[in-house]
């Protein structure tokens, strides 16, 4: 005959607990895992987007630069302009070039001339022709 070796019910329940906590160990060792790789994504994409910022702030600072000097420039050129304005509009220059040009003044025809008659006049409006003067 042939012998039957029989297993106690404990070391059944022993070895099927092992087999559970393998498996837990398992899937414990995963989560970790998974949790680590999650945390290193995050650190580079925190690290991608310092990059972007600085390379940003670099491009910004770029052209602030080129609007500044574009601003200077710009300044400048409304400087000469207001000298020249000055220049043309100075009674020797005008006076020159009526002389350059031959140009005769004459007294304005009785029909260029106008009045203006106000009824109440301001003091202000006295102020300003005694100014004109």
């Amino acid at each position: 005959m042939a012998t039957i070796k029989a297993r106690s019910v404990g070391t059944q329940r022993r070895r099927s607990g092992a087999a559970e906590s393998a498996v837990v160990g398992f899937w414990v060792r995963l989560g970790v895992l998974v949790q680590i790789i999650a945390l290193l994504a995050g650190v580079f994409c925190l690290f991608s987007y310092r990059v972007s910022l600085g390379d940003k702030l670099t491009q910004t600072a770029r052209e602030t630069a080129r609007v500044k000097q574009s601003i200077h420039e710009l300044d400048r050129e409304i400087e000469a302009l207001r000298i020249k304005k000055e220049v043309y509009s100075d009674w020797e220059y005008i006076s020159r070039q009526i002389e350059h040009y031959n140009l005769g003044l004459r007294p304005a025809g009785p029909t260029q001339r106008y009045s203006l008659i106000l009824k109440n006049p301001s003091p202000r409006l006295h102020r300003v022709e005694t100014a004109a003067r």
